[in-house]
């Protein structure tokens, strides 16, 4: 998971990284045994981490860079 997103519910704080210890507890047990990387909220301490919803994301930019590339 790059770079840090912003938070809404810290007004638009830049979530930061976060390890696999600072997070246990506060994550489902099946994500914090398949997850190795977490941000969360400098503020409300929300944790995120990259789901199914990231891989789907990444693919449409990835296809979406590949039509660019050949309309260039």
């Amino acid at each position: 998971m790059e770079g840090g997103g912003r938070v809404q519910r810290c007004r638009g704080g830049a979530s930061r990284g976060a390890t696999p210890g600072e997070v246990q507890g506060r994550v489902p047990e099946g994500v914090a045994g398949r997850h190795s990387h977490f941000r969360q909220g400098p503020g409300c301490q929300r944790v995120f981490w990259p789901g199914t919803h990231h891989d789907r994301m990444q693919a449409l930019v990835d296809t979406l860079r590949g039509l660019k590339a050949v309309g260039t």
